[in-house]
């Protein structure tokens, strides 16, 4: 799975014995059977498709680093205080993604990452269409402690100049009382809050690609309750460039 998803892998098609070929250096004592068992996992869960021409088979990669390139049009992200304790465990996220490429999307990458060790299992990972509320399937890449890589299989394939919604939720404390974020790409509108019924008060910064000053955000921020929150801290942001980093202090 990680040579297939890697930037070095090439093949557009491919047969068992190329897979050997490609991994002998690193797993001398591969064998044909182990290999093929994988590969026909990966085409169970659509990662590869299996193809047959005469008494030949073949495998097709869906996924590979170039087609999961996408834009994110928007990010709305929210951090809620659901134990009362200050740790902001519960993270949402609402990403509208455009399909920029000339082919099809059928995966969309995405990392999470805590201060905390926490396994996959405990971050309780959802993935949704907010507008429907219907489940995606999610492809654990890396379960690390402090970090996971995942891949969303989409229902059906992104077509060239779409846009889809994508809801992710997990659960993943913060008890350094800071949040980071990285903009992938260029965006036209970020938006990121965190919801309590403490007093707290939220800062942020924001460094630019070229690094070369940091600008204090705290000004734009703005602060409302509603019946299930005191206080709600909020920053809204629009046309923000790629490799942006904000910073959140609370």
């Amino acid at each position: 799975m990680e040579m297939i998803n890697s930037q070095e892998f090439r093949l557009g098609s491919f047969k068992v014995k190329d897979i050997m070929d490609l991994m002998k250096e690193r797993y001398t004592n591969i064998g044909y059977c182990s290999v093929k068992t994988n590969l026909d996992k990966l085409a169970q869960i659509g990662m590869v498709e299996c193809r047959k021409e005469g008494r030949n088979l073949y495998y097709v990669s869906t996924v590979s680093k170039e087609r999961l390139s996408f834009m994110d049009n928007s990010c709305v992200i929210s951090l809620e205080d659901v134990l009362g304790d200050g740790m902001f465990r519960k993270h949402i996220f609402v990403y509208s993604i455009r399909n920029h490429q000339s082919w099809p999307l059928y995966y969309m990458p995405f990392r999470i990452a805590g201060d905390t060790e926490c396994t996959y299992e405990e971050v309780n990972f959802k993935a949704t269409d907010p507008a429907t509320g219907s489940s995606y399937d999610a492809i654990i890449i890396e379960d690390n402690p402090t970090d996971k890589r995942l891949l969303i299989k989409l229902k059906t394939p992104l077509l060239p100049t779409e846009s889809t919604d994508i809801k992710l939720e997990y659960q993943w404390d913060e008890p350094a009382r800071t949040y980071v974020y990285s903009s992938a790409t260029k965006m036209n509108y970020f938006e990121f809050s965190i919801a309590t019924n403490k007093e707290v008060k939220l800062s942020s910064s924001l460094t630019p690609p070229n690094g070369n000053l940091t600008i204090d955000l705290s000004n734009e921020i703005t602060h409302e309750s509603n019946e299930k929150w005191k206080h709600i801290w909020r920053l809204v942001m629009r046309d923000i460039e790629a490799f942006s980093v904000f910073q959140f202090k609370w």
